[in-house]
């Protein structure tokens, strides 16, 4: 709940919220800890801005608010009195981010990263020097966004120093401050402004804040390739990907920021296909950047992929390459499920129905996703089998150890296949059998 009378507010709060993490009985953990050591929290930013969207009407077309991934705290605590209060609760605490203020309290299941209120009297565009506070408003000052400088206690009063709740009610993304100083701070927060762009659908952005992103447009080169991961993998699942993708291309922002050309309309096709459920990070990273399988190497390098990362991409993207033009059929999905996984055989199949309904409209949206939904049901309910032969099976018919036997394997691979995977073992050592008769012959 937002806005009207509420006898119970402390001095300050503009608002109040209700969200199931509120009531995470081991983030109070650490609530209480921080209040039993004599010092104030409250949770900041993600957490409390979707919490109170969840509250607005959403206007057509809106995506759905969800409970965030995490919750962080800010504090009047110093990083070692946030540690302290920890240790006698009995809650583990990591240095993550000691430097910068923050301190990640284990609790239960949660990881929770604790930052003192702080102020940053010295930047170069990528990093910054910071000096603890016990001010919320000062705190709330060196915070990218309006809508990122919100609080709230424990009990749902919401505290908005930085004119949030007001930008939020009117659908607006604006800058703390002046918009060029800001990004001159850390040149992160262009990529930040475009993924929020892209994550909250109804939002307007205003036109000095694009403008400030091109002026400045030279200091994305600086940014490491994790911060840029980090945000980017964020933008590509947007529901607004489209448009976002579209603005960084007009204002020349990609060439300085990935080393691909972005594909807006595939990206955006993959959002709508999905509909609600937001789509797998490296399915929607090949549909935003990827043309060729080249474009995997170009674009683990620039990110800094993981080698788990980079392999889901490429398989997916090499999945995607064998799939028919005019569609897709269950038999070719199967053929990929029993080569890959089920899971990149859905998202081969998700980013070739993106590409072609990209191409398209409206109505091939809707079709691909009806069609991709029957499919899927039906891979799902299918028990992948095993190939039943190996190279063992080859060189036990005669064939020496050498290529032919993956040769040979692989023919007996392809029948395995065309049969739609119901021939037995039996009927390919036969096979095996009629090939090397064959040579011998």
């Amino acid at each position: 709940m937002t806005g009207g009378a509420h006898p119970r507010r402390p001095d300050g709060a503009v608002a109040t919220i209700s969200a199931d993490w509120l009531h995470d009985p081991d983030l109070a953990a650490v609530f209480g800890a921080i209040r039993a050591a004599g010092f104030e929290a409250r949770a900041v930013g993600g957490a409390v801005r979707d919490a109170l969207l969840a509250g607005l009407p959403r206007a057509e077309n809106g995506a759905a608010i969800t409970e965030p991934a995490d919750v962080d705290l800010a504090t009047t605590a110093t990083p070692d009195e946030t540690i302290a209060a920890m240790e006698a609760a009995g809650l583990k605490t990591i240095p993550t981010g000691v430097q910068f203020g923050t301190v990640t309290v284990i609790s239960g299941a949660l990881s929770i990263e604790v930052t003192t209120l702080r102020r940053d009297i010295e930047t170069d565009g990528r990093h910054a020097v910071v000096s603890y506070s016990a001010d919320w408003a000062e705190d709330a000052r060196r915070r990218d966004f309006t809508i990122n400088a919100l609080y709230a206690d424990q009990d749902g009063n919401v505290f908005d120093p930085g004119g949030g709740l007001a930008d939020l009610q009117q659908r607006q993304l604006r800058f703390i401050g002046v918009p060029e100083e800001r990004i001159r701070e850390d040149y992160l927060r262009t990529v930040r402004l475009y993924r929020f762009a892209a994550q909250l659908p109804d939002f307007a952005v205003y036109d000095e804040a694009l403008a400030a992103t091109v002026r400045t447009r030279k200091g994305l080169a600086s940014l490491s390739a994790e911060r840029v991961r980090e945000e980017v993998l964020r933008l590509v699942v947007g529901p607004r990907v489209g448009d976002s993708l579209r603005l960084l291309q007009r204002f020349g922002l990609t060439g300085h920021l990935m080393p691909t050309v972005p594909r807006a309309a595939t990206a955006e096709a993959l959002c709508r296909i999905k509909g609600s459920d937001p789509p797998d990070s490296m399915t929607a990273l090949a549909a935003a950047f990827v043309s060729s399988e080249n474009d995997v190497t170009a674009l683990s390098a620039r990110m800094k992929l993981s080698r788990k990362q980079e392999r889901a991409l490429a398989d997916i993207v090499r999945a995607a390459v064998g799939l028919a033009r005019d569609g897709v059929a269950l038999a070719q999905m199967k053929r990929i499920a029993v080569r890959y996984d089920i899971e990149t055989a859905i998202a081969a199949a998700e980013l070739h129905a993106a590409r072609r309904a990209g191409a398209g409209s409206p109505a091939d949206v809707n079709a691909a996703a009806a069609d991709l939904e029957t499919l899927t049901a039906a891979l799902c309910e299918w028990d992948v089998p095993s190939f039943p032969v190996a190279g063992a099976d080859v060189i036990a018919a005669g064939v020496a150890p050498g290529p032919r036997v993956g040769e040979i394997l692989d023919q007996v691979k392809a029948a395995w296949e065309r049969s739609e995977f119901t021939a037995n073992k039996s009927e390919l050592l036969r096979l095996i059998e009629q090939a090397t008769e064959t040579e011998a012959g």
